[in-house]
Order: C-alpha cells, then structure tokens, then sequence
C-alpha cells in the first residue's frame, strides 16, 4: 500500500473515530488511539508508515499547546507563580519518587530508575489541554492551575531529557557537563521568546498582520514550525516553545484569525498525534511485562490523587475541586514516549507498557470525568466534576467550536 494511500486510511479511521465518540459523548483523544492500535502495525497493519504519522502528530502537538498559549498571558502566569510553583514541586516529588522507587524495586540501576520515574511523573500536555479544552473550563482557576502544572512539568523536562541524551549510551550513564551546557542553551532559549512580546511586538504585529486567510495560513504555518524547530536546536521541545511562542503571539492585532487558524491546525494534526500513539502499540509485547504494567498503572493513577490532595490544602483551595484536578491531570502520553523511545532496548518493558498506561490513564480520565459530570447535572451528585462549572444551558461534552 503506498504512503498516501496509508495516510488517507489514517484520516479515514480518525473520522470515523470521531464520529464514535461524538456518538458516546466521551473525549475524542482515546478513539483516536484504539483506531491506531486497529488499523497500525499491531492489529489490521494498514498503516505501517509510523515515521510519516508520526511527524503529522508531533506538528499537533505543537499546535495543541500553541492554542494554549494564546489563552494565557505571561502575566497570568506570573501572577499565579506561588500557587504554580508549590503545586508543580508537591506534583513532582509525589509522582517522580514513587516511581523513582518503582524502578529501584523492579532491579533497575539508579540511572534507569531515574528514566522511570520520569514517565511516570510527565502527564501530557497535549491530552490534558484537550480535556481541559473539552470541558471548557481552561479559563477557570482549576484550570489555570492545571496549566500551571504543566507549565512546571514542561520546564522539568528540559533538563530531564538533558539529563537523558547525556547519560543514554555512556558508560557511567551520565555527563554532567553536557546536561549543564543543554540547559544553558535551553534557558537562554525560552527567555528569548518571553522576551519576544515586550522587545518584538510591532516585529509580530507587522509579519501577521495579512487579511488573506490563506496567506495568512502559510506564514503563521511555517513560522510556528519554523520557531519551534530551532528550540529543538537548543533542547527545548518544541511543545514547550509552542506554548510560550502562542502566549507571544496573543498579544498581536490579529490574535483573532490566528486562533481561527490555529483550531483548524490543533484539530487536524493533533488527532493524528493521538492515532500515532495506538500505533506504536504491539499487544503482543504486553504479556511478559503484566505486572510491571500493574505496578505501573496504580501508581500512575494513585500518585496523581495524592498530589492533588496534597496541593490543594497547601494552597488553600476548594477541596471539592482534588478529585477533579487528579483526574484530569492522570494521562500520560508524549513526553513518556520519547523518554520510551530515548532509552531504547536498555529498559526492553519500557516501550509497551508506556503505550499501555497512556491509554488506560486517558480513558479512564475521560470515564470518569464524563460520567462524574452526569451525575452532578442529572442527580446532582457532585463528587468529582464541580457543581459551579455546569452551564444549565449546555449539555454538550466534546469538542470546542
């Protein structure tokens, strides 16, 4: 089967995919991931160019943390900057120790202990801002503290896969030296494009202010790539600079046909970042590796209530709201596979079972949510989802216009 063809089934079963989770009111991302899994080299092996689709999935990863960055501001985020920082180091502590300790039980060296534990800590950006998106609570204080924690996570792993490009193949498993240089560049990086609305504005201003949509499309296109490519020059992912360059752009003049564009690109790619993830599923691995899988999957689950609970008595909040930000802040995803993908064959469990938990952790966010919603608006139950955040007007649950 040639490549086109193979994409055009790809976009075929991510339609379809959606089309059935419309039909259940459930998140869009975990359709788009079985349909990987059926259709990709571990079931059906219609669509084997993983390379390809893989590609179009990191561009909507990209595109899914930019839509995010132009709904927060650089001072929104300054402003919150105790309460983001005190929920981000309890969520680092509570999830990276327990599976820092995982790996030491498992057998595993310090350094490979290390790399477990960071997919185990990293929830996912791209999933999260979904559901968050989905749920249309983004702008609300649990939502901004979730984004916050991202943010904190996000910033974590520029030094993390510092610390694992340095140590991945050496002898002693890490070089100091190198993780220090990476993240100079990587900082120095990051503070340019914060400094960008403040010294380039009318620089910004001047190259998107174009009233033809499909110029416009082609110029904000590859100038997005194009910033983000470069942050992968200095170590920075480009999901991370994809949301500092979108709070950059939310100050320009045509922030509003930029966002336009920006949804059409965020829905378009970042369906195929999901459907990529199915792909890389092979059940077949997952046999031998079952109970580490298990492991896995309850610490995942339980160290994400914990730290919740834990931040919000630290920080004062309303404690109806625990369950709700543990819940949502549960899947894993792009971050854990290319950490999986870094280590290679040194840890041969890691692959499947990461592949594994992003899915279970996705779904069973999605179940949860969507069900603790119904319960609140119909027999007002409100146990996890929020009483306060229910629109009476509004039933709906999926996608955002």
């Amino acid at each position: 089967m040639s490549i086109y063809m193979q994409v055009a089934v790809c976009f075929a079963a991510i339609a379809l995919s959606a089309v059935l989770a419309e039909k259940t009111g459930l998140f869009f991302a975990p359709f788009y991931i079985i349909a990987g899994l059926i259709f990709g080299p571990g079931m059906l092996n219609l669509v084997k160019q993983a390379e390809v689709i893989s590609l179009l999935g990191e561009i909507g990863v990209v595109f899914l943390l930019f839509f995010l960055g132009l709904e927060f501001s650089l001072h929104t985020l300054l402003k919150q900057k105790k309460s983001m920082i005190s929920a981000g180091i309890i969520d680092f502590v509570v999830n990276f120790g327990l599976g820092f300790a995982l790996g030491l039980l498992l057998g595993l060296n310090l350094f490979y202990s290390l790399i477990l534990a960071g997919t185990i800590y990293m929830s996912s950006s791209g999933i999260i801002t979904k559901s968050l998106l989905e749920l249309q609570v983004s702008k609300y204080p649990e939502g901004n503290l979730v984004m916050g924690i991202m943010v904190f996570e996000d910033l974590v792993m520029i030094l993390f896969l510092a610390f694992v490009a340095s140590g991945v193949g050496t002898k002693s498993g890490f070089d100091f030296k190198l993780m220090l240089i990476q993240l100079v560049k990587s900082i120095l990086f990051c503070a340019a494009i914060v400094l960008l609305p403040k010294y380039g504005k009318r620089f910004l201003d001047k190259i998107l202010d174009i009233k033809k949509t499909e110029l416009l499309l082609l110029v904000f296109f590859g100038l997005v790539l194009l910033v983000t490519s470069l942050g992968e020059l200095f170590g920075v992912s480009a999901a991370l600079s994809a949301f500092f360059l979108g709070m950059a752009f939310s100050n320009t003049k045509n922030v509003k046909s930029i966002e336009h564009t920006t949804v059409i690109l965020r829905d378009l790619f970042g369906s195929v970042f999901f459907f990529s993830v199915g792909m890389a599923l092979k059940l077949s691995e997952i046999a031998a590796y079952w109970d580490i899988l298990l492991y896995c999957a309850v610490i995942a689950v339980a160290g994400k209530l914990i730290s919740s609970y834990l931040i919000t008595k630290i920080n004062k909040c309303d404690e109806g709201m625990s369950l709700f930000i543990g819940f949502i802040s549960i899947p894993r995803g792009e971050y854990s596979l290319v950490i999986s993908n870094m280590t290679g064959a040194a840890i041969p469990f890691l692959g499947p079972v990461v592949v594994i938990i992003v899915i279970f952790t996705t779904l069973l966010s999605s179940l949860v949510l969507k069900f603790s919603k119904l319960l609140c608006s119909v027999y007002n139950v409100c146990v996890i989802f929020p009483r306060s955040r229910l629109r009476p007007d509004d039933d709906s649950w999926g996608e955002v216009d």
